[in-house]
């Protein structure tokens, strides 16, 4: 038995030999080159570029890509149409964050994997009186947009879909689009995830998440085969850099506001009373002081309170299980700081 053990040790490290074997050695780094960059509305959409989270975000990402590619880069500010034009012209070689179309895809090389999902919001003022996904008020509105960017095609789709009509104004500038927003010279504009919302506005809609790419143009080929081989090697070390850059990048954005839906403002209006259980033994997530519950959760559940307007009371309870207990007994409505499992969620009715 012992023998035959060791012979099954012995074949298995021949097996994953021969697998290495056929995997292919790292290629030799290709000669140092410097890569001229778009950047789209990076001398209007903020003052300061460097503050800007969509440009650190670009900068950041071809940072990496950088390590493995061998890039230098020089960054041509411009409009969003400009950018696209320059990379037909091979006035710039690399675009970043663009939508795979019929159109592109005749004059830009795509790298073969994504940088992540793009998703179109519809943004209004705060003040505005539309509320999340009224498609009966949205109906006839005029939305402004950015030339060149295929995010009103995406919102044509959403609007088919949900049945409203509208309006379209193009813009040479994101920061014009916004202005003019601001100037009540149209409703509301349509942009993708990837740009920056300022404050003062909110989310209406969101539509159509879809893959978008960095782009090389034709007219200099040997990009694509760099780029490519720069991104395998980039996520095979970190397979979650684009969410994790991303999160670092956008997680704390706060002016992406979302409005609340209209049903979500009648239940609001009912100045609803949530009865959330809390235990005094797991600090710090929750505890007690001077009979008063404390930790991280009762500070989270506050706020949402403070956000939102609903009243949260808190129960004391005598242990976990009893606070599933009663929330499946509906004596309690929300239960803090759960696994991230839906599987056990769903068994404990929750």
């Amino acid at each position: 038995m012992r023998r035959q053990s060791v012979l099954r040790q012995i074949a298995a490290l021949l097996s994953a030999v021969c697998l290495l074997s056929a995997v292919p050695a790292f290629a030799a780094a290709p000669a140092r080159r410097t890569v001229r960059v778009g950047l789209a509305n990076a001398d209007t959409l903020s003052p300061d570029a460097s503050d800007n989270k969509t440009i650190s975000f670009e900068k950041q990402y071809l940072q990496a890509v950088a390590e493995y590619a061998n890039w230098d880069y020089v960054y041509v500010k411009s409009s969003w149409a400009q950018c696209l034009e320059m990379v037909k012209n091979g006035d710039i070689d690399v675009l970043m964050n663009v939508s795979k179309t019929d159109d592109r895809l005749r004059y830009a090389d795509f790298s073969s994997e994504s940088m992540g999902t793009e998703m179109c919001y519809l943004i209004s003022r705060s003040d505005s009186r539309l509320t999340y996904d009224d498609y009966a008020a949205f109906d006839g509105m005029t939305v402004g947009y950015e030339e060149g960017s295929v995010s009103i095609g995406f919102l044509a789709e959403y609007a088919g879909q949900a049945g409203f009509s509208f309006r379209t104004r193009a813009y040479a500038s994101n920061a014009a689009m916004f202005a003019a927003l601001d100037q009540n010279k149209i409703d509301t504009v349509i942009q993708s995830s990837f740009y920056e919302i300022p404050a003062g506005h909110v989310i209406v809609a969101r539509c159509d998440p879809a893959p978008v790419y960095i782009v090389t143009s034709k007219k200099v080929p040997a990009l694509k085969t760099e780029l490519d081989s720069a991104m395998a090697h980039l996520f095979s070390y970190n397979p979650s850099f684009n969410a994790d850059l991303y999160r670092a990048t956008f997680g704390n954005a706060t002016a992406q506001n979302e409005v609340y839906t209209q049903a979500e403002l009648d239940y609001l209006h009912t100045r609803p009373v949530v009865l959330v259980p809390y235990e005094t033994n797991w600090a710090p997530f929750e505890y007690e002081e001077n009979g008063r519950p404390v930790g991280i959760t009762p500070d989270v559940i506050r706020a949402l309170g403070k956000d939102t307007g609903i009243t949260f009371r808190f129960v004391l309870s005598s242990s976990t299980q009893a606070i599933y207990n009663d929330a499946k007994g509906g004596t309690a409505d929300t239960v803090m700081a759960v696994s991230y499992d839906y599987l056990w969620a769903d068994s404990h009715d929750l």
